[in-house]
């Protein structure tokens, strides 16, 4: 699933928690959940090239 149709669903839900959305807010809550999904994004990906250590500490002297 693409982030467009990944924010649409954020969009439909936050639509429907807040029951009537002001049309000027409209564009103010879609850059939000757009940010907060590219945020994710760049965690997921950090978590790729940085693998867990499952809690070890790295010592870079060794």
């Amino acid at each position: 699933m693409i982030r467009e149709q990944k924010i649409n669903i954020m969009m439909e839900h936050i639509s429907e928690y807040v029951g009537t959305m002001p049309g000027y807010q409209w564009d103010d809550y879609r850059e939000v959940v757009d940010m907060a999904f590219r945020k994710i994004e760049r965690a997921e990906q950090a978590e790729k090239e940085e693998p867990q250590t499952g809690g070890a500490i790295r010592d870079s002297k060794n």
